[in-house]
């Protein structure tokens, strides 16, 4: 498959890879200032939820298919390993997607503050459009289509934002703005040819290894990153806490929505290192990000100590309030959350999915345990295993030189 990046060359693509996430954030925020302004923080609970979940699938889903599709149009220069594999890949969103309408199913009335199955069925769909994003994502960026990768990743939370406002400007109860989460994954019938993939089978590819190991790490990372609101509506917290920590949540995460865009490109970049065996500078990027990591945390505490309060009231309303200390806290968990995901992305390329996969599940281990250990109520509790999860994780993922097995 011959590589045809789009007009303008790759530092272009980069630069539109970069715009489509900071405007694809600015969306979701306004989706999420929008949803709580017009609903109320009590009635916009059950959609903050579905937003959880939405996340969740991006990053569990999306991000593992798009990464994995990328290497291997890259790598083999043809489609044939994702078209050998895209049956199972479709039976495991499915199955996913029907897992989570089940067990949301059970605790929908705490979750969700309803009683009718809406919003599971949502949750389900959502998940499964998580998984179809990956593959259109992969399959324009893995064939360069770099420009068409960042207007399908801007347009995703552009057509929520504009199936929200007409949900608002209807009066519409506010079940339908749930419905709009849903909506953003019709982008993908822009391009149907992406999602085609043609060649030769290749041997001994499989992508359950992959899904096994990095998106293994993967689904327990993002399990940190993004259920505290779920976490904190099971424990105890009021529906107006689990609102104030959604939106600082969103609020602090904004610098890991850009990288995850920023990631599509970078993915091709440690890929071709990778394949030309240049091990020196992949050692050489680990060591910027662990030094950029630790210096951004640093600073991104004290400011949001500082402002943090205030902004949050200002964008989304007087109702969200959380003290200095858990904004502090959100905000360098959330950075460090972004530090790790740099770190990840050299260890998917360079194979050491099982240590990425066990650095998760030992930061896991820490948050479960402070959660646990600390006699505090259940919103700074949440805050703390958050921000002891986050922790653990870059530190171990620092220590990790980058060597390993190579997992097709």
């Amino acid at each position: 498959m011959a590589r045809s990046p789009d007009a303008g060359g790759r530092d272009t693509g980069a630069i539109a890879l970069a715009a489509a996430s900071v405007i694809s954030g600015v969306f979701a925020y306004l989706f999420i200032a929008v949803g709580t302004r017009h609903f109320g923080t009590e009635d916009f609970s059950g959609v903050a939820q579905l937003w959880t979940i939405w996340f969740f699938g991006s990053s569990v889903l999306t991000f593992p298919i798009q990464h994995w599709v990328i290497q291997r149009l890259r790598t083999d220069g043809h489609g044939g390993a994702v078209r050998v594999v895209l049956p199972r890949l479709t039976l495991v969103a499915l199955g996913l997607g029907l897992g989570v309408v089940a067990v949301t199913s059970l605790v929908r009335e705490d979750m969700y503050g309803r009683e009718d199955l809406l919003y599971p069925l949502i949750a389900g769909g959502i998940t499964v459009g998580a998984a179809a994003m990956g593959l259109l994502r992969g399959g324009l960026a893995g064939r360069s289509r770099f420009l068409a990768t960042a207007t399908a990743l801007g347009g995703e939370n552009l057509v929520r934002l504009a199936f929200g406002l007409a949900v608002v400007a209807a009066g519409a109860a506010v079940g339908w703005y749930g419905v709009a989460i849903l909506s953003g994954s019709l982008v993908i019938l822009a391009w149907p040819s992406a999602l085609r993939f043609q060649g030769p089978a290749v041997a001994g590819v499989s992508p359950m290894a992959f899904l096994g190991n990095v998106a293994g790490g993967t689904v327990i990372a993002q399990s940190v990153l993004t259920a505290g609101p779920v976490v904190l509506s099971l424990s105890g917290g009021t529906r107006d806490e689990v609102t104030s920590l959604f939106t600082a949540l969103a609020l602090f995460r904004a610098p890991y929505i850009v990288a995850l865009g920023l990631a599509i490109r970078m993915t091709a970049t440690l890929t071709d290192l990778a394949t030309a065996g240049r091990a020196a500078d992949l050692l050489r990027i680990q060591r910027r990000m662990i030094a950029a990591g630790l210096a951004t945390m640093a600073m991104g505490g004290a400011g949001a100590a500082l402002i943090g309060p205030s902004v949050l009231r200002i964008v989304f309303g007087d109702e969200v309030d959380l003290t200095r200390a858990a904004c502090a806290g959100l905000a360098v968990g959330s950075l460090a959350a972004l530090a790790t995901l740099g770190l990840t992305l050299v260890q998917m390329t360079d194979g050491a999915g099982r240590r990425v996969l066990r650095t998760w599940a030992t930061a896991l281990a820490v948050g479960v345990v402070t959660m646990v250990a600390l006699p505090l109520e259940p919103l700074p509790r949440v805050v703390a295993a958050f921000l002891a999860s986050e922790l653990t994780a870059f530190a171990l993922m620092a220590l990790l030189d980058g060597s390993g097995e190579r997992s097709r």
